[in-house]
């Protein structure tokens, strides 16, 4: 990954690694300080029912205070889970060069990234092992499987969703469970900018190849608040492995604890927009269909919808956005116009995840 942090020792506080030692897959989970929900993230990480695969929980901590990291490695006493392994960085190595730290202590060739905050539902491991194993995905011809998630402001509970037993009904229930899009290059092209939201935010268990991850740099903490989005969509167009997306949800996504949407990121956004467009530019021919929408309608949809996250709450930052980011060239109508396109387009990329049920009906 990079090199600046290959000096910075992650220590191990809890589990045995002489357990476990060819696990399926690796359920990561990078954390700094965060002891209430990480607890609750590895619940549901370890709370898996009926896994078909061996699999592990590496919890990645980048240099939380001491009484913490004390008070999670007795969380894990308490919890006995001989599959959870602990590490702590010696320093604090940023947080994307922590996702990257997270994949490297992965021991399996599938790193599932859950962030600290979100949750997995009791199903996920099985889900993901079928999905493997039904459109026969490897390390050798897949890079990355984004898993949808559902929302959620709460803090209650996950537990594994019922699934009725017999009939066709059960057959689509799994089948829709299972099914898969593949994602191309042409179908980021057409969302332009807005594939952010597709693409982005790995957390609720979407699955990276872990070694290809590493052989191509992992995240670059450079282009944070986007290092996420940049690292999927350069997977998608190196285009030398597939990528999907899940149809169905594998996880909850805490929004209510995200920094994602606080002025103080929404100001990176607006800060880096120059930047952005500066990626594009020097990133080879393949995102020449990105930066021509970017700079025109794509824009204004991408700089109205930063504005609307801030509306009656942060006029300071809204200002800031306005003065850092191009005015709309065109007219609120066509805006409407191109992002009911986008839902479109959207729309059809998922009919052909549908499509794919049919087969899989009879599996």
């Amino acid at each position: 990954m990079v090199s600046a942090t290959k000096t910075i020792e992650s220590v191990l506080l809890y589990g045995d690694k002489g357990l476990h030692r060819d696990p399926f897959l690796s359920i990561v989970i990078p954390t700094r300080n965060r002891l209430g929900l990480l607890k609750e993230s590895i619940l549901s990480a370890i709370n898996q029912e009926d896994a078909p695969v061996d699999y592990e929980v590496v919890i990645a901590d980048n240099c939380s205070d001491a009484d913490v990291c004390e008070k999670i490695r007795l969380f894990l006493e308490d919890l006995g889970a001989d599959n959870v392994y602990y590490y702590r960085n010696t320093e604090n190595i940023g947080l994307y060069q922590n996702w990257n730290r997270s994949i490297e202590l992965a021991r399996s060739k599938w790193a599932a990234m859950l962030h600290d905050d979100d949750l997995l539902y009791g199903d996920y491991v099985k889900t993901m092992s079928n999905i493997i194993r039904r459109h026969k995905i490897t390390p050798e011809n897949t890079s990355y499987i984004k898993t949808r998630f559902t929302e959620s402001p709460d803090r209650g509970p996950v537990v594994v969703r019922d699934i009725e037993r017999g009939g066709i009904i059960a057959r689509v229930k799994k089948a829709f469970r299972y099914a898969v899009i593949e994602i191309k290059p042409s179908d980021m092209d057409n969302l332009g900018p807005l594939n952010e939201g597709l693409m982005g935010a790995q957390t609720c268990g979407s699955l990276i190849n872990r070694d290809y991850a590493i052989s191509k740099g992992g995240f670059d903490p450079s282009l944070y608040p986007s290092s996420d989005v940049v690292f999927a969509t350069d997977l998608v167009y190196s285009n030398d492995r597939k990528v999907y997306t899940t149809l169905n949800s594998t996880g909850r996504y805490r929004i209510i604890c995200n920094t994602q949407m606080l002025p103080e990121t929404i100001r990176l956004y607006a800060d880096r927009y120059e930047g952005r467009k500066e990626f594009f530019r020097s990133s080879s021919r393949r995102y020449a269909g990105q930066l021509a929408k970017m700079e025109k309608v794509y824009n204004a949809i991408a700089r109205r919808t930063l504005l609307m996250n801030l509306a009656g709450r942060d006029e300071e930052t809204a200002d800031h956005i306005k003065e850092k980011t191009e005015p709309c060239e065109a007219n609120e109508t066509l805006v409407i116009m191109e992002e009911r396109k986008i839902q479109k387009r959207i729309k059809r990329m998922y009919l052909r995840g549908f499509l794919d049920i049919k087969a899989l009906l009879g599996k």
